[in-house]
């Protein structure tokens, strides 16, 4: 004897699971993994950069150090500071005015 088949869900039956956001805004699971993703790169890009700031200036403390190498550095340290600018915004909803 075959085994029972399972009714098929019907349109409207399946829930999603959300929750809002600090603004209110409601999320689905899969965008509250994105916003979760997002804050980990955002802490990692911060950390990152206060890294890199650390070592520029023990680099210009010491004073032994090649201008190319300490341009290259600064340069990189702004490229991190418009990354945490561009994570920053992904993070903020969109207000549709």
């Amino acid at each position: 004897m075959p085994a029972p088949r399972e009714a098929a869900p019907q349109a409207g039956s399946i829930s999603v699971t959300s929750q809002k956001n600090q603004f209110g805004v409601s999320l689905t699971m899969a965008e509250i993994d994105d916003q979760e993703m997002l804050k980990m790169r955002l802490e990692y890009l911060k950390t990152e950069h206060g890294d890199l700031d650390r070592a520029i200036d023990a680099l210009i403390e010491s004073g032994n150090y090649n201008t190319l190498q300490l341009q290259r550095l600064k340069k990189r340290k702004l490229v991190l500071k418009d990354q945490i600018f561009a994570t920053k915004n992904s993070l903020l909803p969109d207000i549709i005015a």
